[in-house]
């Protein structure tokens, strides 16, 4: 089957019969590319507070719950995003009051702060953690 949805190229309208509760059914779909996994998503590592984060993508179901905003994938163990409390697959919504979906975005509010107000979406519940680089 993948060979085939491959060969016909996206953008393709196809018809498929389907068996649900013993009836067929006839359907119509565009093929379009799938989307991106994980681990192909586009990622930033924000050296500065010690954490990575990424688009989100169809896989994340916390991200998907959330709507919109980036997954934390990585933290570092001496960074400022773990002492805020910052966890791996946090969704982070918001940046200095400013909603994120892309990690184009929140790159360029991420570079330009010293101190970030993040608003994250975790198990259900939005909760804002700050995060400043510590000055010895």
């Amino acid at each position: 089957m993948r060979d085939l949805v491959r060969d016909l190229g996206v953008g393709t309208e196809i018809s498929l019969t389907i068996l649900r509760a013993g009836k067929k059914i006839k359907l119509k779909a565009q093929l379009e590319n799938s989307p991106p996994s994980p681990e192909t998503a586009a990622r930033f590592p924000c050296h500065a507070h010690g954490f990575v984060f990424r688009d989100r993508t169809f896989f994340d179901k916390e991200a998907v719950a959330a709507k919109k905003g980036l997954v934390v994938s990585k933290i570092s163990a001496k960074g400022n995003a773990l002492l805020a409390g910052l966890k791996v697959n946090d969704i982070i919504v918001e940046i200095n009051g400013q909603k994120v979906d892309k990690v184009e975005q929140a790159r360029t509010l991420v570079q330009a702060s010293q101190s970030l107000l993040v608003k994250i979406w975790r198990k259900g519940a939005e909760k804002a953690l700050t995060l400043r680089i510590q000055v010895n």
